[in-house]
């Protein structure tokens, strides 16, 4: 099944279940019975970035869970991410008090 999935938008699926209802309640009624139906944009798009930036599917099944638990967010320093994030934020609720003063 998943391979008849592979290359099919949410419609064209629709559209070939022969079905009555409308797509929003076919959509619904297919993830209520755990179908996972794929954005055909979505996965257009990453299958370009991936060929662009030259990575492979073997390479992102290989990645370890540890990775997830370090210290850094999209290579960033999680302690200067927030940082950053209070700078910015206390700057610009300095600035909304004082012209709201």
């Amino acid at each position: 099944m998943e391979d008849e999935l592979l290359g099919k938008s949410a419609n064209q699926l629709w559209k070939e279940s022969g079905t009555t209802l409308s797509f929003k309640d076919w959509i619904q009624r297919e993830k209520e019975k755990g179908m996972l139906i794929p954005n055909k944009l979505i996965n257009d798009s990453i299958a370009l970035i991936k060929s662009r930036v030259g990575i492979r599917d073997s390479e992102i099944s290989n990645v370890s869970l540890e990775q997830g638990t370090s210290k850094t967010v999209l290579g960033l320093n999680k302690l200067a991410i927030i940082s950053s994030v209070l700078i910015i934020g206390g700057a610009l609720a300095y600035n909304f008090y004082k012209k709201r003063k």
